[in-house]
Parts: C-alpha cells; sequence; structure tokens
C-alpha cells in the first residue's frame, strides 16, 4: 500500500460482494488520512483513477447500469 494520503494503522479491505446479474461488484473500504473535504475527494478520485487504469491487467471490464433517463 503505497498512497500516503491512506491510513495504515485502520482497516483496508478489498472485497467481492454478492454476484448480481449485472456482474460482480467490488467494495474498497480504507481510511483516508485527510479530513479535509477537498483534498478527501481528490484521494477518492485518485483511488478510482488508479483501479479503472489497473483492471485490465486482472482481464476485467467495468460494467455500469446508469438509471434514470438523462436528456429531454
Amino acid at each position: 500500500m503505497a498512497n500516503e494520503n491512506i491510513r495504515k494503522d485502520l482497516t483496508v479491505m478489498v472485497r467481492q460482494l454478492e454476484p448480481t446479474e449485472n456482474g460482480l461488484p467490488i467494495e474498497v473500504y480504507c481510511f483516508s488520512s485527510n479530513i479535509n473535504w477537498v483534498e478527501y475527494e481528490g484521494i477518492q478520485s485518485d483511488i478510482f483513477d488508479h483501479l479503472l487504469s489497473s483492471i485490465s491487467n486482472f482481464d476485467l471490464e467495468i460494467f455500469q447500469n446508469p438509471t434514470g433517463k438523462f436528456g429531454s
């Protein structure tokens, strides 16, 4: 765990949730060492950017099922 913004003394966990008809949900659970909201949002964004850019290394695909109707 190389990200200096993640608390090393608290729980860090990535786990698979119950499979659904849309795939296998993944839960990322960790704590930020920074409590400034704007910086926290940046840390969260960096984590997701890293996950999204690494996904192909595991022969996986991202699936998104948006709800609602956009536009007119």
